[in-house]
């Protein structure tokens, strides 16, 4: 069975390309070869994991930095690599590194271990070249992100400043893990510097766990708090929270910790401040990743039947059908300005920049998506309950109902399948064949996945 939850989305601007100088980055064009010659010659590699819309498109770097002083330096201290975030090559970068947004830069050492990395658009001119100069001294020094994951799994002279210097230089990478860094790094202060306003800062940028150690020495200070809770920018307290958010749940499903379960879900809860509404459905829904992830079944069932009837199933159809022509009025007004840009020679003003993540529980264009998601749970989750079925049965043909596409249509199929109903299972299996096969959106494997279920329905040996 090919998976329906379609929880990888990815999200583009276009990508339009200007002339640019004959200044270029010079790339090797085959995987093993560079690694090969970055061994040889002991030189860093730099690899630029793009996403493009244009076939043959050219590297960013040499969009966004073709000048002489950048290529020479990247030809003469690295060995260059590029590759497609969707290619073979490019999929293993992403799963080796935790890539989630493109483009991506990395800097690695011979052996692969990574030195640094970077993601999105170059934001200034000086971009590259900034990134290059810090990546080739922190290979020089032994500086780079995996001398310090080496000397911190080793525990060689863990000290205040190289657990700061740690967990910003990984911060700087992406890399938003640091609940246990920082639980060690507040061991390491004073009473009076809890009453800095840069060391609080620091403590929740990190992302400590709720109602952890650190998150409680870190809210002594309740002024301060406070007063990063309302004067910080927007973006960077609602990155505080979700590390936060992230962080403890990683850490209470890995443990099966209950009362941590329940604390993040308060936390979450407290976020939404007095919108309580949207912040009991974002705590219920936190919740039911843990128990989802932790095979508390009963409890997933009995929570998740309230939580999607009561926040899903009551948003009615055309309110959605309304929401979706919005954003599509948007979507062409994007485009059009696109053109518009196109027409003016203007093209250089544009990017690409791409995001892997989750679907956003909050936003009622993927309703369709969450009631999919739910009822395609309770079927692998395994429950043959009548009642939880038929209330699975009902979320699968809302979601048909607001967008019909082969991946819901597959789990409408499954859930018939489970309640006995056979030839309505067969019967909508092979309309998501079908449909999958003139939408040309899933891969021959997943539509082959399709045919081999509905082989299987048909002989009832599912």
């Amino acid at each position: 069975m090919t998976l329906s939850l379609k929880k990888i989305a990815l999200f583009s601007l276009s990508l339009v390309m200007p002339a640019f100088s004959i200044a270029q980055v010079k790339f090797r064009k085959n995987y093993e070869h560079t690694f090969r010659e970055a061994e040889t010659q002991q030189r860093p590699v730099f690899v630029s994991v793009d996403f493009s819309t244009v076939p043959n498109a050219p590297a960013l770097i040499n969009i966004y930095a073709p000048n002489q002083k950048v290529a020479q330096y990247y030809n003469s201290n690295f060995i260059n690599y590029r590759v497609e975030h969707r290619s073979g090559d490019g999929i293993k970068f992403r799963k080796n590194h935790d890539l989630t947004i493109f483009p991506s830069f990395l800097f690695l050492k011979p052996d692969g271990s990574l030195i640094l990395k970077s993601s999105g658009v170059p934001r200034n001119s000086d971009f590259f070249m900034k990134l290059a100069t810090e990546a080739e001294q922190r290979y020089k020094n032994s500086t780079g992100l995996a001398d310090y994951d080496v000397r911190y799994k080793n525990n060689e002279n863990i000290d205040r400043q190289f657990l700061k210097d740690y967990i910003a230089l990984r911060e700087r990478s992406g890399i938003f893990s640091n609940a246990k860094l920082i639980e060690r790094y507040v061991d390491f202060l004073s009473i009076s510097e809890l009453n800095s306003y840069d060391e609080i800062l620091f403590i929740h940028q990190a992302g400590p766990i709720a109602f952890g150690r650190a998150y409680n020495l870190a809210g002594t200070n309740r002024k301060i708090v406070d007063s990063i809770f309302t004067h910080a920018p927007l973006q960077d307290r609602i990155d505080i929270n979700n590390r936060i958010i992230t962080n403890t749940q990683t850490e209470a499903i890995a443990a099966k910790d209950k009362n941590m379960a329940y604390a993040l879900s308060n936390f979450v809860r407290n976020t939404w401040m007095n919108n309580y509404k949207e912040g009991d459905k974002s705590a219920t829904q936190n919740l039911l990743v843990f128990y989802k992830a932790t095979t508390d079944t009963s409890a997933y069932y009995s929570q998740a039947g309230y939580h999607y009837d009561q926040y899903y199933m009551s948003i009615s159809v055309d309110s959605i059908k309304r929401a979706k022509e919005l954003n599509q009025r948007k979507l062409d007004s994007l485009n059009a300005t696109v053109e518009k840009l196109k027409r003016d020679g203007k093209a250089n003003q544009m990017f690409s920049v791409t995001s892997i993540g989750t679907s956003s529980e909050g936003n009622i264009l993927n309703v369709a998506h969450m009631l999919n998601n739910a009822a395609w749970d309770f079927y692998t989750l395994g429950t043959r309950n009548p009642l939880l079925l038929n209330k699975a049965l009902l979320w699968s043909r809302r979601s048909i109902e607001i967008d019909p596409n082969a991946t819901y249509f597959d789990t409408l199929a499954h859930i018939f399948y489970r309640l006995g109903w056979y030839d309505e299972a067969l019967l909508n299996q092979r309309k998501a064949i079908s449909m999958a096969e003139k939408e040309k959106k899933l891969s021959k494997d997943q539509i082959n996945g399709f045919r081999k279920e509905a082989a299987k329905m048909k002989t009832k040996t599912l």
